[in-house]
């Protein structure tokens, strides 16, 4: 057996200082800054700057409900792009959702400096639980601008009335 004893006490002392160390997942409602984050590819000539996830409501995202998801986008010129896409992997890295512009088949113009773009997805069909959020901009058939696959950690909570507790997804 490779696991310790880190700590005994009470299961409110346990969950506790499991919560505090359990990483960094992000809060919704507060604009992440994306300066400093790894990008997996992409020229950037336009990139992701900020992003903000939501409900729409001050509460924080649940199974089966809103998911909005607001981008801040730097672009050195004007210039469209045909993709905006977010999407949510598992911890072992299985892509589950993919909110895309693609299917659209409508451009996203980009004006030189800041811009902002809201996708909103409708029903977040996750279980409860933690999962990581990438992004991808680009224009079709081969120019990626900005490509992130691992932005943060996000928790999804069980909705009020399932009686489903979160679980973590390692595996």
């Amino acid at each position: 057996s490779k696991g310790q004893v880190l700590k005994t006490g009470t299961a409110d002392e346990i969950v506790e200082l499991y919560l505090a160390t359990e990483g960094d997942v992000s809060r919704a409602n507060s604009w992440i800054d994306l300066s400093r984050t790894s990008r997996t590819g992409g020229s950037q000539e336009a990139r992701f700057t900020e992003l903000r996830f939501s409900t729409g409501s001050e509460g924080g995202l649940i199974s089966g409900g809103p998911m909005n998801v607001q981008l801040r986008i730097h672009a050195e010129q004007a210039m469209s792009v045909d993709r905006v896409a977010v999407s949510l992997y598992d911890r072992n890295g299985m892509k589950l959702l993919n909110a895309d512009t693609a299917p659209m088949q409508q451009t996203v113009p980009l004006k030189a400096g800041q811009n902002e773009v809201l996708l909103e997805i409708e029903s977040l069909p996750l279980l409860p639980g933690t999962y990581v959020l990438g992004l991808l901009l680009s224009k079709q058939p081969s120019t990626h601008y900005d490509y992130m696959e691992s932005v943060c950690e996000i928790e999804v909570a069980p909705a009020p009335d399932d009686g489903i507790r979160p679980q973590a997804n390692d595996g």
